[in-house]
């Protein structure tokens, strides 16, 4: 993560699924990287929804990735 930062990288670019980098390193074990990308956010950022309207910070919660009124 850190090399990606000093490189400028685009940490908000988004894959065909919406993910940013946000959404995955919530799920990283080390809280480090997680640490380290929200540090470079701007406010409101960590909103930032995929393509299923679920924001990285509710990413964070494997539960929380379904939405309240999803089918079963």
């Amino acid at each position: 993560m850190r090399l990606l930062i000093t490189k400028n990288a685009n940490t908000k670019e988004k894959d065909n699924e919406g993910l940013s980098a946000m959404h995955l390193v919530t799920r990283h074990k080390s809280p480090r990287c997680l640490a380290l990308l929200m540090s470079k956010l701007e406010p409101g950022e960590i909103d930032d929804q995929d393509n299923s309207k679920v924001s990285a910070a509710a990413w964070r919660h494997p539960v929380s990735r379904r939405p309240c009124d999803a089918r079963t």
